[in-house]
């Protein structure tokens, strides 16, 4: 076989193609009218729905596999359904070691090929394909009722693999199908099931992988991804799902039916069902009640069929989910939410309005039935919809809701302040927006909120940073116990190395200004501007001053008029900013500039718990103010730092500036790139990085954290909501 494959790389048959074409286009032109297509769909719908369980297994078994060798191209997918070992030999020179579903079983199973050469390899494993091309083939042929013997259709299937290697195909789609149905033509009764066992085969061995793999490319589906997907656990939920599909079909045809023709005992059947639909959720969310639930109406489910006498092929698919879901205990380690009558009474009114509409549907076009509606079916029905009500209760998912930090929590996290410092960010955590997660050894703290279905935690952990990289592993763990996602927004450039360690990409969101108060200087030709805005503070044009908390109410007055100005009814934003709380105003200082006693701008000063390091967070601003008004404030600042004896002043970020600027830049910062330009109406992006330019700040990038396979635009809009305090 190997000389074959070898010779027939090096030569092509064009002619040999093109007769081979035409010879099936003619037999199949001449076959057509002999084929009766209401045969086929008879045993089509006559093959059991187990018979085509298997054979979705199968299919994706095959997918599975083709998944690790299919080029990652959408185009090469598609080319000529190479879907051959043939192909891969004679073009791509690929090993076929792991081509098939049942080498790698047997290769598991026997170590075989383990140390032997690629030629050696590619000998015994082109073996193992033909051999399970052929079972399967047999095994299609048996189930529509064809006794074929096995040699002959393995004599037929290896002449179909020589013509088409030899022909340099490629694959042998439609030379297998020609070939059996040339040789049984003269056969009429066999016509029908050698057609649909054929069709059957090539769905299933060609055109589900093909399809499946098309989308799996489509959504850039990776081998990580396949992996995932074929693990126990996800296997195991797969089947349940389903298995249970089968049974939805089922009863959307014989629902009430079953209600009025069948026994007690059948309803119990039917109510563990439908039990089992409402649970694939959570076993898909892996929650541990769940689990158990699914354990006992397995049980009890095997149990009743065993009294009942059905069939041992019934039983034993339950047995078999079971035993798989038995020994999957480790997998289930999620919470389930706490039962509330709320969530119980929206389940019940779900289940009643599609209930009542399906019965009125039915019973329209079910005339016989209208007048068996007894008492007996109602109570049992109304029971059903109970029971299925509060399974679904009990088993949803934990949620993380938001809840304000305890005094307790704050204490620790001013320990870890006090101790270890933070970062401008840190003092916004006493707005009381934010919740605080401890590592187990209470030496890391991070700060986060829940929103949708993100953990998006502000800034970088504080704490000992010699335990950042633990800390934020057992966070993405905490987020995994409810099925979130953790974000970490606005964080450093000094730590990206551990959170690439973690699994984390990262996307450029701006950058930060920070003054080296050593550097600033007045003078110069870069200073004029400011300098000139100093002489208007030196002749009293502009009264810079600070306050000290506490502040009184003529002060908190003024500070909110300014406040509510500068908003004009829009909302406060929250979370990265600060807002106009009194009782966060009232932690550190507050800077203001007047003119003729009219307060117009104000800033809060806080500390960023670095040494030598302070920062503004709270800015406002009456509309149209006087020019250089807040220049005058941030010099008045400046020169108050250096008073003090600081070293850096932070004056804030610069959203979206310099991203994406490079020729190779990632498409993602591309993009914020061109927001950034044609987005200035919206924000002045643009002006705001030009006011900061004037004190000649040095600027470090800040960046946004998000775990792998996580959709970037959507959590950037998340995001944005959170900050524009918009409830989720």
């Amino acid at each position: 076989m190997k000389n074959i494959l070898s010779w027939a790389k090096y030569n092509d048959f064009p002619i040999l193609k093109f007769s081979l074409w035409i010879i099936g286009i003619i037999f199949s032109i001449n076959l057509a009218p002999t084929i009766n297509i209401h045969q086929m769909f008879y045993l089509f719908s006559n093959l059991s729905a187990i018979k085509y369980l298997i054979f979705l297994t199968i299919s994706l078994g095959i997918t599975g596999v083709y998944s690790y060798i299919m080029p990652t191209k959408l185009n090469n997918l598609m080319a000529k359904f190479k879907f051959s070992p043939t192909y891969f030999y004679i073009t791509q020179k690929f090993n076929t070691y792991n081509i098939t579903l049942i080498s790698i079983i047997k290769n598991k199973l026997f170590m075989s090929c383990k140390n032997c050469d690629k030629e050696e390899c590619f000998n015994v494993n082109l073996v193992n394909l033909l051999i399970m091309e052929l079972l399967l083939l047999t095994y299609i042929f048996y189930s529509f009722g064809l006794n074929i013997p096995i040699l002959i259709i393995a004599v037929l299937f290896i002449i179909s693999k020589i013509i088409s290697t030899i022909a340099n195909m490629r694959s042998d789609f439609g030379i297998l199908e020609l070939t059996i149905l040339i040789t049984f033509s003269t056969n009429i009764s066999y016509i029908e099931k050698l057609t649909t066992s054929l069709i059957t085969y090539r769905v299933v061995y060609s055109l589900i992988p093909m399809v499946t793999n098309f989308i799996c490319q489509q959504y850039k589906t990776n081998v990580d991804k396949i992996q995932k997907f074929i693990s126990l656990h996800q296997y195991t939920t797969f089947k349940l799902f389903f298995s249970y599909i089968f049974f939805i079909i089922i009863t959307i045809l014989y629902l009430p039916k079953l209600f009025l023709d069948s026994s007690f005992h059948k309803f119990i059947l039917f109510t563990i069902g439908l039990c089992m639909v409402f649970l694939t959720k959570g076993i898909v969310h892996k929650v541990k009640c769940s689990y158990y639930i699914t354990l006992t109406l397995l049980i009890l489910y095997i149990a009743l069929n065993l009294f009942s006498g059905s069939t041992l092929t019934k039983i034993a698919l339950n047995l078999i989910l079971f035993l798989f879901l038995a020994t999957s205990k480790n997998l289930f380690y999620r919470k389930n939410n706490k039962f509330t009558l709320k969530i119980f009474g929206q389940y019940i009114l779900l289940n009643l309005v599609l209930s009542m509409g399906y019965l009125i549907v039915f019973l329209m076009f079910q005339a016989e039935y209208k007048n068996f509606i007894s008492t007996q079916e109602f109570i049992l029905s109304t029971i059903l919809i109970i029971i299925a009500s509060f399974i679904a209760t009990i088993t949803q998912l934990q949620k993380l809701n938001f809840i304000p930090p305890t005094k307790d929590e704050l204490h620790q996290l001013e320990v870890l302040l006090n101790n270890y410092g933070g970062n401008c960010t840190s003092h916004l955590i006493f707005l009381n927006d934010k919740m605080l997660f401890f590592t187990k050894n209470k030496e890391v703290c991070i700060v986060f909120r829940p929103y949708n279905n993100k953990l998006i935690a502000l800034s970088d952990p504080i704490g000992n940073t010699l335990q950042f990289k633990n800390a934020i592993n057992e966070f993405r763990l905490y987020a995994k116990n409810f099925n979130m996602t953790p974000v970490f927004y606005q964080i450093n450039e000094k730590y990206l190395s551990i959170y690439h360690e973690n699994g984390f990409n990262f996307l450029k969101l701006g950058e930060e200004a920070t003054l080296h108060l050593s550097e600033f200087t007045l003078a110069g030709k870069k200073g004029a501007s400011l300098r000139t805005i100093k002489n208007k503070m030196n002749r009293g044009e502009f009264d810079f001053d600070i306050i000290h908390p506490p502040f009184n109410k003529n002060v908190t007055q003024n500070l909110r008029l300014v406040s509510d100005k500068w908003l004009d009814g829009r909302n406060e934003k929250r979370f990265s900013l600060g807002s106009f709380d009194i009782n966060y105003l009232n932690l550190s200082p507050i800077c203001t500039i007047q003119k003729d006693g009219e307060l117009l701008a104000f800033a809060t000063l806080i500390p960023t718990y670095e040494k030598g390091k302070v920062a503004v967070d709270l800015m406002r601003v009456i509309p149209e103010p006087p020019n250089g008004t807040m220049d005058a404030l941030f010099i008045g600042i400046i020169e108050w730092s250096i008073q003090n004896n600081y070293t850096h002043f932070i004056l804030g970020k610069a959203p979206l500036s310099n991203v994406g600027e490079q020729h190779f830049a990632i498409f993602q910062e591309k993009i914020v790139k061109y927001f950034y330009m044609y987005g200035n109406k919206i924000y002045s992006f643009i002006g705001l990085r030009r006011f900061k330019e004037k004190f000649h700040p040095t600027w470090e990038g800040i960046y946004v954290a998000y775990p792998k396979n996580t959709n970037i635009y959507i959590t950037i809009i998340q995001i944005s909501k959170l900050i524009s305090n918009k409830q989720k």
